[in-house]
């Protein structure tokens, strides 16, 4: 069964994972962040590695702001990730159409059938 979780606000937010002794750098830049990127996307997404402790948790000698760079090299990723499966998907559909073609559309009159099929 889920763990149900109580609303907090970014403030509360902060106040617990202060409470973790995680540092801040710059706090109102990290409640600013955590306004613009949930909680869930910055912290609970890769907290495990960072803790010295899961039961309590508690942080040693981390910083706000390494969770928030972690973010964006995980973001990062992903849109490199993405971007070489739609180059990927792009070359397949490339592929598949060139190939249909040189199999079922060398003379005009078969292209011409393709094409009245394709728009009943």
């Amino acid at each position: 069964m889920a763990n149900d979780k109580q609303f907090k606000t970014i403030d509360e937010q902060v106040l617990l994972l202060k409470s973790r002794n995680l540092v801040f750098n710059n706090e109102s830049e990290a409640k600013n962040l955590l306004k613009k990127f949930n909680y869930f996307d910055i912290i609970n997404g890769t907290e495990n590695i960072l803790l010295k402790t899961m039961n309590p948790k508690i942080y040693d000698n981390v910083f706000f702001e390494d969770f928030y760079n972690i973010y964006k090299f995980d973001t990062e990723i992903r849109i490199l990730t993405l971007k070489k499966i739609f180059e990927i998907e792009a070359r397949l559909r490339t592929s598949l159409a060139h190939n249909f073609a040189s199999q079922f559309c060398t003379q005009i009159q078969d292209t011409l059938n393709y094409r009245c099929q394709m728009e009943l």
